[in-house]
């Protein structure tokens, strides 16, 4: 499972079932991807524990690039 969001650039919102860039979306996936690594890590499955790490710090990136948040309403930037 983990490696299907890690392998996959173009996500779909779990919501519309689009194919867009969405903030729950990506926060979701950044968070399943990091507990993915622990899990990776404490099986033994060391390569992939640092891809799914990997693709969690770009998606973390992507969420402070794209999307700046005020105490009342977020923007995306893109």
């Amino acid at each position: 499972m983990f490696d299907n969001v890690s392998d996959h650039k173009n996500r779909f919102d779990l919501w519309e079932e689009v194919n867009s860039k969405s903030f729950y979306t990506t926060a979701v996936q950044h968070r399943a991807l990091r507990e993915g690594a622990v899990l990776a890590k404490k099986l033994g499955e060391s390569e992939a524990a640092i891809k799914y790490a990997e693709q969690a710090d770009n998606l973390l990136c992507f969420l402070q690039v794209c999307f700046v948040c005020t105490a009342k309403h977020s923007f995306l930037l893109y």
